[in-house]
């Protein structure tokens, strides 16, 4: 993260696997990786999140691809009842007489 505000937090993403994937495709979007980071954002934070790529900048001798994740702070994602945890309904079953423990036979 470069830069964090009350609706925007900024991103950039370096090293050998942007510069290599540039390299075999000079024209790579990168919108998966936006996708990703919009996501984990949203469920982070609990708003609704948007990722802009701008243009591949070129840093010190790397390529640098940066994001910016817009934040809608009035547009929540979930209703607070739908945080509570789901309670799991397991079937019943007969326990098997090989695998009781010893306490159970008396």
């Amino acid at each position: 993260m470069t830069k964090q505000t009350a609706t925007q937090w900024q991103f950039q993403l370096t090293g050998d696997p942007v510069n290599m994937r540039i390299a075999s495709n000079p024209k790579a979007a990168f919108t998966l990786e936006a996708g990703f980071l919009a996501e984990s954002v949203e469920q982070m934070i609990g708003v609704v999140a948007e990722t802009e790529v701008t243009p591949v900048t070129k840093t010190h001798k790397s390529i640098a691809v940066n994001m910016t994740v817009h934040l809608d702070p009035k547009d929540p994602t979930s209703d607070p009842q739908e945080l509570i945890p789901m309670k799991l309904i397991l079937p019943e079953r007969e326990p098997d007489p090989e695998t009781s423990d010893v306490a159970d036979k008396n």
